[in-house]
């Protein structure tokens, strides 16, 4: 048993200098990164210097160099000065060269030391599993701490995946508000009834657009209630505050569903309900971001509590 708790901590050991190891690399990468923009840009400065000097080399050398001289100035201290920024340029080059050199040689160091160490996770997590599992069977107060901590897990993982299934509801409900809205748009100039009495007066293009329209409406009530089921699920289970909006949904479905066909299409402007339409998909959004953020808070737990159940386990000694 002292042999599992050593091998634990050896392995812990190990799985924190991993950790430290991917930080310093990460903040290696953006360091080289930032040093290999600034040598290019110094690149570019030589070699502007270098041209200048080159240039006024060769004036000087020109037949009418005193009308050069008149235009130019003194060439003399002109190439001086040329001179003096090219070798400054040169020299903070030669200085970020090494830089970049020496960060890049421990750069890959740290990579050798890092694949050296790629199972490490695995077999701390491994060892903690053997340990979990004996503490479990010979201290049972604290087998009761162990499971509680395990049942927030599990919990927070299956709040996560009724979560998403209610955010792949709301998303393919958006998606068919906005159809809806295309259609009532394209029957926005004609503003036609949907009525026995007028259908003979009703184009074939017309009745086509009330068919797609009605076709529609019919996703969109699907598709409202699917969202509506989830997130009432979510709000039950996990006693997150989203019946508010499951009840402003319903009020527009019974609004507008019911209401479509024999009151507004006689009675109601289409813009009206269109304006409907995207209140309620920003709703919708509303509440996507929502439940984003509970994702969020659901995986900071998660964390918290498995950091608890680590410490825990690596506190209690087997012997």
């Amino acid at each position: 048993m002292k042999n599992l708790d050593r091998d634990l901590q050896e392995m812990y050991d190990q799985k924190m200098i991993r950790e430290k190891i991917i930080i310093h690399l990460e903040g290696l990468e953006g360091r080289l990164r930032k040093q290999t923009e600034t040598l290019a840009l110094l690149e570019i400065q030589i070699n502007k210097h270098a041209d200048a000097i080159e240039n006024l080399e060769n004036l000087a050398k020109q037949p009418l160099r005193k009308i050069f001289h008149k235009m130019l100035g003194d060439k003399k201290q002109q190439v001086e000065r040329e001179r003096q920024n090219y070798l400054m340029y040169i020299l903070r080059h030669q200085e970020g060269k090494k830089k970049n050199e020496a960060d890049e040689f421990q750069y890959q160091v740290l990579k050798k030391k890092l694949k050296s160490l790629r199972h490490v996770d695995e077999a701390f997590e491994k060892l903690l599993k053997t340990k979990k599992q004996q503490l479990k069977y010979r201290n049972k107060e604290l087998a009761k701490k162990i499971i509680h901590l395990e049942t927030n897990i599990r919990a927070d993982q299956r709040m996560r995946k009724e979560i998403k299934e209610a955010v792949d509801a709301g998303l393919v409900a958006k998606k068919e508000l906005q159809k809806l809205k295309e259609a009532l748009a394209v029957m926005g100039p004609w503003h036609s009834q949907i009525s026995a009495n007028y259908a003979s007066n009703l184009s074939y293009q017309q009745k086509s657009y009330i068919n797609n329209l009605l076709a529609e409406i019919s996703k969109v009530n699907k598709t409202l209630d699917d969202f509506i089921h989830e997130l009432s699920d979510v709000s039950m289970h996990y006693q997150l505050n989203y019946d508010q909006f499951v009840d402003r949904i319903s009020q527009f479905l019974e609004e507008f569903y019911d209401g479509l066909i024999t009151d507004w299409v006689l009675h109601q402007e289409i813009k009206i309900t269109i304006h409907l339409i995207d209140d309620t998909m920003a709703k919708i959004q509303r509440i996507l971001f929502m439940l984003e953020n509970d994702v969020k808070k659901s995986f900071q737990a998660e964390e918290t509590d498995r950091t608890s159940l680590q410490n825990l386990l690596l506190k209690h000694k087997l012997f």
